[in-house]
């Protein structure tokens, strides 16, 4: 079943397992100060089988555009992969797009042997490549950026 997240469900649960996928190149905890209530949603959303999280995919903003988004977040446990999770989830982001009306949807992964997969995925669901930044990375893998017309 797929849940939007909460701020402690994203802190406790995703935040956990992004960094297992995706070392250091994950970003930060969502802001878990006096400000933020607990019980605040998130635009993450989670994959659960029953109440364990296998796959967390969330959108970032960008402050110039309301009608393009990227993926802030996106990863699915190395055991539940194949499986069809990861694409559930980036259905689910797509719906999520169309009903805030946004028409492009960014994501960024990295070059080198340990993407090819992440790479291909992206492809295969319709993700086209749109540039990158060389040796961006401190092993000098490149950055790769991905883009998605989301159709009405």
């Amino acid at each position: 079943m797929i849940k939007r997240l909460t701020v402690h469900q994203f802190n406790d649960l995703a935040y956990p397992l992004l960094k297992k996928l995706l070392g250091d190149e994950v970003g930060p905890k969502v802001a878990d100060n006096d400000e933020s209530d607990q019980d605040d949603l998130t635009d993450s959303w989670g994959y659960f089988i029953d109440d364990r999280l296998i796959g967390v995919i969330g959108l970032g903003s960008y402050l110039t555009s309301i009608d393009k988004r990227w993926l802030g977040y996106f990863g699915v446990c190395p055991d539940c992969q194949k499986q069809g999770v990861g694409k559930k989830l980036l259905e689910h982001i797509e719906k999520e797009c169309k009903i805030r009306y946004i028409k492009f949807l960014f994501v960024e992964t990295y070059g080198g042997e340990k993407f090819i997969s992440a790479r291909k995925f992206y492809e295969s669901n319709g993700f086209e490549s749109c540039g990158y930044l060389r040796n961006y990375l401190r092993d000098g893998n490149n950055i790769e950026y991905y883009m998605k017309e989301i159709e009405d």
